[in-house]
C-alpha cells in the first residue's frame, strides 16, 4: 500500500512539475468514442492487437473508412438490431431483430436471417433463413458492407477483399431485390435468349408478309397483262408493291428499336421507384435545410433524381459555389449520410452543452463525403447504320454529344470515338487485324447475310467537360457482347479532356438478319464515368473553436420547430431525355418515360402533402419547440424515440459519465418500456436541461 501510494504521490509531483501533462483533448474524445462503440457491441480496429475470436469488419472503398471497426463474436449466439440487441450498428436501416449470428465451437459462424435486410455474397436471407459462412464471405447488414474473418481458421488465408467488388455485389443484390446472383444470371440468360427467339419470329413474320405482298402483286400483274391493260397500270402496281414493302420495313425497324430500347434501358419497377424516393427526400432536405447549414457548406445541395440511361433512382449533390455535381447511387449516399449524422447530432449535443467540438477527420467534410466519388458523368450516343454497309466513321460523326446522365440531360463535352470495318486473323488464338486486305464496301446491307463481319472501335478522347477530374474511363455494350470498358486513367493534376488509347475489334463469323437489324437501328451508349477533383472545402473548418459560423448555425437550427421542407425547397421528379437522333428511337423513349414521369410527380404531391400536415399533437410553447429540436438532434436513426445507446452517444461527447447518462435516462423513461418517446422528452424536457446546465 506504502508503494502504491508512494508511486500514486511521485505521478502527481512529476505533473505538477509539467514532466507529464497527462492525456491531449483529442485522446480523450478518442477513449470517449470507443466507449460508446463497446456500448452498441462495435469495437474500433486501431484498439484490437491479435484478435482470437471469429469477427466481421466493414469494407468501404475510401481507405480510411476501410476496415476500422469489428463486430467479434465471443459467445454462441449475437444479435444485431436496436435496443437490447448485443450489436446495434451505426446508421438507418438497422431493425429491431435486424438478424444473429451463431457460433459454433471448432466450425465457421452462421447467419440467421432476421427482420431487417441482410445479405451474403449479394443474397439476401429470408427471414428465420440460416446460412453458414466461410471466411472472407461479404455480408450487408442495413447498409453497411462487412467481411467474415476467423483467426486460426485453415480456410481463412488472411488476403485481403476489395471493397469495391463488395459494394459492387451489395448495391447489384439490393436493387435486383436481393436475388440469387446465378438465378439473376439465369434469368437475364432466359430473357436474352427470349428475346432472340422473338427477333426471329418478327423476321420470319416480315418475309411472309413480304412473300404475300409479292405473291398478290405477281397474281394482278397477271391479271393486267391479261387484259393488256397499259403500262401506267403496271407502274402503279409495281409503286403499289414498293410502298408496302416500305412501310412494312419501317415497322420491322421502328419495332426493333423499341424492343433494343428497352433492353438497353432496364426497368424501374414504379413501386420501388416511388418507395425509394419516399425514403430519399427527407433525407436530402434535412441535409439542404438542416445539416448543410450547420456544418457551414451551405453552397451544398442534394436532390433525390432518377438517371435515365439506365433507369435508376440516384441522389445528385450540388456545388453552387464551383457549380459541379455528382450523382450517387442509392447506398453511397446512405452511407456518407450515416456518417454525417453521426457528427451532426455530436455537434448539436455539443454546442447545446457549451463544449468545444471538431469533424472526426477530413474525410468526413461532406465535400469528401458526397464528391469523391466516381460516377456516372455522362451518356454519348453512336449510330451503326454505316456499319452495314462496310463503311467507316466519317471525322464528323465520330465527335459524340455527351449528355448528362440525369435531368435536365443537358450536353456537358464531346467524346471522340472511331468505327473502322476491318479483315481479321487469328493469331495464337487472338482475333487481330489482317492488314493485307479491306473488307468490300456493299450497296445493299442484305449482302452482308452469311458473311464474316469485324470493325474496330476506338476511344480516344472527352472535350471540353465543364470540371475537372481525377480519373475517368469509358464503359459500353455492343449487340450481345458483354459490357466493355477502357481502362481507368488517373489524373494527377486533374483534367478537363481525358485521353485513352483504346481499341477493341468486334468478330462476327456469320451476319445473320438480327445482326444486321441492330447495325441498321441500334446505338451503342458510351457512359463516361469519372471522378471530380475536390476543390475547396468552404469558408472555414468544421469545428466550435475556429469558426463561429458553425456554432451560429447549430444553434438556429436547433431553434427550428419544424423544416417545412416542401415549401422551402419544391423537387419535381421529372424524367428527361437527351437529344435523340432516330426519331422512332425517341418515339419509343418517350412513350417508355410518360408512365414513369407521371407516377413520380404524383408521388412527390402526396409527400407534399403528408409533409404540410405536420405532427399530429403540436405544441405551441416555446420549450416544448425548444425540446423537439433536441430530440430531433439526438434521434440519429430518426425512429421517433431515444434507445439509451442514442443518449449515451449523443451526451458522452459533451464529458458526462456513462452512470450520470444512465441516471437521467431512468428519469426520463415514465412508462419505463426502455425507450424514450418525443412526448416523453418533451414533457421532461426541464429535468434534460438542467441535467445539461451541470456540465457547463
Amino acid at each position: 500500500m506504502d508503494a502504491a501510494i508512494g508511486a500514486k504521490a511521485a505521478a502527481m509531483g512529476a505533473a505538477m512539475a509539467g514532466e507529464d501533462s497527462g492525456p491531449s483533448e483529442s485522446d480523450l474524445k478518442a477513449e470517449q468514442q470507443r466507449q460508446e462503440y463497446l456500448k452498441r457491441g462495435i469495437h474500433m480496429t486501431e484498439y484490437v492487437e491479435d484478435p482470437q475470436e471469429p469477427y466481421f469488419i466493414n469494407l468501404d472503398p475510401d481507405p480510411y473508412r476501410n476496415e476500422r471497426i469489428m463486430y467479434i463474436f465471443d459467445k454462441g449466439e449475437t444479435t444485431f438490431g436496436t435496443g437490447s440487441a448485443d450489436i446495434y450498428p451505426m446508421g438507418i436501416g438497422i431493425k429491431d431483430g435486424h438478424c444473429k449470428v451463431v457460433k459454433t465451437e471448432g466450425a465457421n459462424l452462421k447467419i440467421v436471417g432476421g427482420k431487417g435486410d441482410t445479405f451474403v455474397n449479394g443474397k439476401k436471407l429470408k427471414e428465420g433463413q440460416e446460412v453458414s459462412l466461410v471466411p472472407k464471405d461479404r455480408i450487408a447488414i442495413g447498409h453497411e458492407v462487412l467481411t467474415y474473418r476467423h483467426p486460426g481458421n485453415p480456410q481463412d488465408d488472411g488476403g485481403p477483399v476489395n471493397p469495391e467488388e463488395a459494394f459492387t455485389e451489395y448495391t447489384t443484390a439490393a436493387y435486383s431485390g436481393g436475388a440469387d446472383p446465378q438465378a439473376a444470371a439465369k434469368a437475364k440468360e432466359e430473357a436474352d435468349a427470349a428475346h432472340k427467339a422473338e427477333m426471329e419470329q418478327m423476321e420470319s413474320e416480315r418475309q411472309m408478309q413480304m412473300e404475300a405482298m409479292q405473291a398478290e402483286f405477281d397474281k394482278k400483274m397477271q391479271d393486267v397483262m391479261a387484259q393488256n391493260n397499259a403500262q401506267d397500270d403496271i407502274a402503279k402496281l409495281k409503286k403499289q408493291l414498293e410502298d408496302q414493302q416500305r412501310a412494312a420495313e419501317e415497322a420491322a425497324a421502328a419495332k426493333f428499336a423499341h424492343d433494343l430500347m428497352l433492353k438497353q434501358a432496364g426497368t424501374l419497377d414504379l413501386n420501388q421507384a416511388e418507395k425509394e424516393l419516399r425514403e430519399l427526400l427527407p433525407l436530402t432536405q434535412d441535409l439542404n435545410n438542416r445539416v448543410f447549414k450547420m456544418m457551414d457548406r451551405s453552397f451544398l445541395s442534394a436532390e433525390a433524381t432518377v438517371q435515365t440511361k439506365p433507369m435508376e433512382v440516384k441522389v445528385k449533390i450540388t456545388r453552387s459555389d464551383t457549380n459541379e455535381s455528382i450523382t450517387l447511387q442509392k447506398h453511397s449516399f446512405l452511407t456518407a449520410h450515416t456518417l454525417l449524422m453521426q457528427q451532426c447530432t455530436a455537434l448539436a449535443n455539443a454546442v447545446g452543452s457549451g463544449k468545444d467540438w471538431a469533424l472526426e477527420h477530413e474525410t468526413n467534410d461532406p465535400v469528401n463525403l458526397f464528391f469523391d466519388n466516381s460516377f456516372d458523368l455522362g451518356v454519348a450516343t453512336n449510330f451503326t447504320m454505316s456499319l452495314a454497309y462496310n463503311l467507316g466513321t466519317e471525322d464528323d460523326d465520330g465527335i459524340l454529344v455527351i449528355n448528362r446522365a440525369i435531368p435536365p440531360c443537358d450536353e456537358i463535352g464531346k467524346l471522340e470515338v472511331s468505327w473502322e470495318p476491318i479483315v481479321t486473323k487469328m493469331v495464337d488464338g487472338e482475333m487481330v487485324r489482317d492488314t493485307s486486305g479491306e473488307p468490300d464496301n456493299n450497296d445493299d446491307p442484305m449482302d452482308l447475310i452469311g458473311k464474316e463481319w469485324a470493325a474496330e472501335l476506338k476511344i480516344r478522347k472527352v472535350n471540353q467537360l465543364p470540371f475537372q477530374v481525377s480519373q475517368a474511363r469509358v464503359k459500353y455494350e455492343f449487340y450481345n457482347f458483354d459490357e466493355m470498358t477502357t481502362d481507368t486513367v488517373e489524373f494527377d493534376e486533374g483534367t478537363n479532356n481525358p485521353e485513352w488509347d483504346y481499341s477493341h475489334i468486334f468478330h462476327v463469323p456469320v451476319v445473320t438478319n438480327a445482326f444486321l437489324q441492330y447495325l441498321q437501328n441500334a446505338a451503342v451508349q458510351f457512359t463516361v464515368v469519372a471522378s471530380p477533383v475536390v476543390r475547396g472545402h468552404g469558408f472555414g473548418p468544421i469545428n466550435t473553436a475556429e469558426n463561429p459560423v458553425v456554432v451560429e448555425q447549430t444553434k438556429a437550427m436547433m431553434k427550428l420547430d419544424k423544416v417545412d421542407y416542401s415549401a422551402q425547397i419544391q423537387q419535381t421528379y421529372q424524367v428527361s431525355l437527351p437529344p435523340i437522333a432516330d426519331k422512332a428511337v425517341e418515339k419509343a423513349w418517350k412513350d417508355h418515360v410518360l408512365t414513369l414521369t407521371s407516377q413520380l410527380q404524383a408521388a412527390q404531391a402526396q409527400l407534399a402533402a403528408m409533409q404540410h400536415a405536420g405532427p399530429s399533437n403540436a405544441v405551441a410553447a416555446a420549450d416544448a419547440k425548444e425540446a423537439e429540436s433536441y430530440f430531433n438532434a439526438l434521434d440519429s436513426n430518426r425512429d421517433g424515440s431515444l434507445c439509451p445507446s442514442e443518449l449515451h452517444f449523443g451526451l458522452a461527447d459533451c464529458g458526462f459519465s456513462e452512470d450520470e447518462i444512465s441516471s437521467l435516462i431512468l428519469k426520463l423513461d415514465v412508462d419505463g418500456d426502455g425507450n424514450i418517446s418525443k412526448r416523453e422528452f418533451i414533457q421532461n424536457f426541464g429535468v434534460y436541461k438542467n441535467f445539461t446546465k451541470m456540465s457547463i
